[in-house]
């Protein structure tokens, strides 16, 4: 029994998808939820909302644009999209600041 749990756990946390697809799911609904709940609120908003939407907005681009490269550098063991994958990377990080 405690094999089958370790494996268990080893496998929960070295495979890459099993890792990265909860959080990158539950990035696109929950900001695509607020992006949604703010565009049918129209031009109603004030200026906190403007600022939570813009943070749902950069954080859902965020979860579009690196969880799927995170997963597929994770299974090759090495960065797969050669010089040209490094400016994104590069322009992601610099959008976070």
């Amino acid at each position: 029994m405690r094999l089958n749990l370790e494996l268990s756990l080893h496998i929960l946390f070295t495979v890459p998808i099993f890792r990265y697809c909860p959080k990158g799911l539950a990035s696109l609904l929950g900001n695509g939820l607020a992006i949604h709940v703010f565009r049918r609120k129209g031009s109603e908003i004030n200026v906190p909302e403007v600022l939570l939407l813009n943070i749902a907005a950069v954080d859902l681009f965020l979860g579009i644009a690196s969880y799927p490269a995170t997963i597929i550098a994770s299974f090759s063991h090495r960065w797969v999209f050669g010089e040209a994958g490094n400016i994104p990377c590069f322009l992601l990080n610099v959008l976070l600041l």
